[in-house]
């Protein structure tokens, strides 16, 4: 069985709804998952479901980093909302996944 981030995460996403107290330290962009981007991730139900777990925390970490001074960094919206739609396109066994 797959299990897909579900697609409130991207509503959450776009819309910036996170609050969180910002810091020096949670104002650095995270880097985007390896594990999307690594094919063998979606070949065991073991590393999708990993992988599932470390794009949740990368959303989480995301979030306060657009919340962070200045507000609104279109780019890093983007690369969030794309790097979760990717992982879902391949979990759904899409090849053309971007």
């Amino acid at each position: 069985m797959r299990v897909f981030v579900v697609g409130f995460l991207t509503l959450f996403a776009v819309t910036g709804a996170a609050t969180a107290q910002t810091s020096q330290r949670q104002c650095v962009k995270p880097p985007t998952p390896a594990c999307i981007d690594d094919l063998t991730t979606y070949v065991s139900a073991d590393k999708m479901i990993e992988c599932q777990d470390v794009v949740k925390n990368h959303i989480d970490v995301s979030m306060v980093y657009l919340n962070c001074p200045p507000l609104g960094d279109p780019a890093a919206n983007a690369e969030l909302i794309a790097a979760v739609n990717r992982f879902n396109c391949r979990l759904q066994g899409r090849d053309n996944c971007k």
